[in-house]
């Protein structure tokens, strides 16, 4: 229960950060095998995904609502269902380290919001002392 203290933005905020880990591991994999024959590069979609989100498209979707869609995002996630194929032979190595560089930036984003997410609570615990 303590975990969805947040509601919907605080698992949503987890999920973005569950895939930008996942990202970074694609990246990486794909500068590892930059130079070996017959490696198919692939790429994290989830921005795709969340655009595709039915539930996100409704003029005032439920929380429960909401939570589930998030639910099947992240089964998505742990199935493997994001990463797909990237239509290419070759690897761009600048191309995968400013893809890399972006992710970590937006990583580190996550990570402050989830923090001052993580101080309000503390306040409200600590009853603003």
């Amino acid at each position: 229960m303590i975990e969805n203290i947040g509601g919907v933005t605080s698992q949503l905020v987890n999920l973005a950060l569950d895939v930008a880990s996942l990202r970074q591991q694609v990246i990486a994999h794909n500068i590892a095998n930059a130079n070996t024959s017959g490696y198919q590069p692939q790429k994290v979609s989830f921005e795709n995904i969340l655009e595709q989100a039915s539930v996100l498209t409704m003029d005032s979707p439920t929380e429960r609502q909401l939570t589930e869609q998030l639910k099947s995002i992240e089964r998505k996630l742990h199935n493997g269902d994001l990463i797909e194929d990237i239509n290419t032979n070759s690897i761009s190595l600048d191309e995968q380290m400013v893809e890399l560089t972006e992710n970590v930036i937006q990583y580190k984003a996550l990570l402050e919001a989830r923090s001052k997410f993580g101080s309000l609570v503390k306040m409200a615990i600590n009853e603003g002392k």
